[in-house]
């Protein structure tokens, strides 16, 4: 976990050890206990400190070291589609909390990339109350991504699934939003 810490950038040595010190206070030295153990340890002991988020806490003991696209850091995952998924991210310069939805290497082909780079120019021409706006784009590495407001809240899916139906007034009004922001989109072309 330690180099793995350091290698993505999220954490220092000085931070980590911190958090180990506290570890070796319960567990003992690191010496004599399980590395998954101690690793599982330490990684709980920098989310309760609030030094990673636990997205990023399973994505450092997994091996993964790329938690950054440009200049946002990933803090959790919202969601995965057909042809990407979508991150909750933070600019590293702004404090800004955004979504970015990031095309996959293992997805990426020079289809995908085309349909996906329509898609931020299309999204980019858009600003509509009733839509999501994107803020920026770009790639990173062979990685690339688009990023837009983060709306709080649930997906409808999610309402429906936690609260039940919605009455009839409620779902005249979801519908009626997203009509006016197809509308709109419509009529951008």
């Amino acid at each position: 976990l330690r180099d793995t810490a350091i290698a993505s950038g999220l954490l220092t040595a000085e931070q980590i050890s911190a958090c180990e010190a506290e570890v070796a206070r319960g567990l003992g030295p690191a010496e004599g206990v399980d590395p998954v153990t101690w690793d599982a340890a330490v990684a709980e002991a920098l989310v309760r400190h609030e030094r990673l988020t636990k997205f990023q806490a399973q994505q450092l003991l997994a091996g993964r070291r790329k938690l950054t696209l440009g200049q946002y850091t990933i803090v959790d995952e919202l969601g995965h589609g057909g042809m990407g998924q979508v991150f909750r991210a933070r600019h590293s310069l702004m404090g800004r909390t955004v979504a970015i939805k990031v095309l996959p290497r293992v997805k990426s082909n020079s289809d995908t990339e085309a349909a996906f780079q329509r898609e931020i120019r299309m999204l980019a021409r858009l600003d509509h109350d009733n839509l999501v706006r994107a803020l920026d784009a770009g790639h990173d590495g062979k990685v690339y991504y688009l990023v837009t407001e983060l709306v709080p809240g649930l997906d409808l899916r999610r309402q429906v699934l936690k609260h039940g139906r919605l009455d009839e007034q409620a779902a005249a009004s979801v519908v009626a939003q997203a009509a006016r922001g197809l509308a709109y989109a419509h009529g951008q072309g």
